[in-house]
């Protein structure tokens, strides 16, 4: 191994050194936190998406993170937690591609690289397979 070859080793170990570095210092200040989802900002945020949109239904996630949304039409959203903002997704069946449910937790999983898998425990069994029955029918 030459100088130039260990000089690009130590260009490389550097390099990463400083983003770990940088990362750390953002966790220290910062800290890891995740958007809290409540109803009436994500139902808010829907209706400056989509225009005429007016909510029917809507479910919580006990933690937080995640609402289930229906609209007065029957379209369904989904809104989460994603950094510091909140994110929606029109449920349709082109962006639908898998729904499970195991008790009270959902499993949906999107044809969306950006947000490809959302996992909802709505703290109540009954409710979770009303949701999966409506979630099946907008899959189409």
């Amino acid at each position: 191994m030459g100088f130039g070859a260990m000089n690009l080793y130590l260009y490389l170990l550097g390099s990463l050194v400083g983003v770990a570095l940088l990362v750390g210092l953002n966790l220290v200040l910062s800290g890891w936190t995740r958007a809290r989802v409540d109803l009436e900002d994500a139902k808010a945020q829907l209706a400056a998406e989509y225009p005429g949109f007016r909510a029917a239904r809507a479910a919580l996630a006990r933690n937080g993170g995640a609402a289930l949304i229906e609209d007065e039409t029957g379209g369904l959203f989904l809104v989460a937690g994603a950094g510091d903002t909140l994110v929606s997704r029109k449920l349709s069946p082109g962006s639908l591609r898998a729904v499970a449910r195991n008790g009270e937790t959902l499993s949906i999983r999107l044809h969306d690289f950006t947000f490809p898998l959302a996992g909802i425990a709505l703290g109540d069994a009954a409710e979770a397979e009303a949701w999966e029955a409506r979630l099946a029918r907008a899959r189409g």
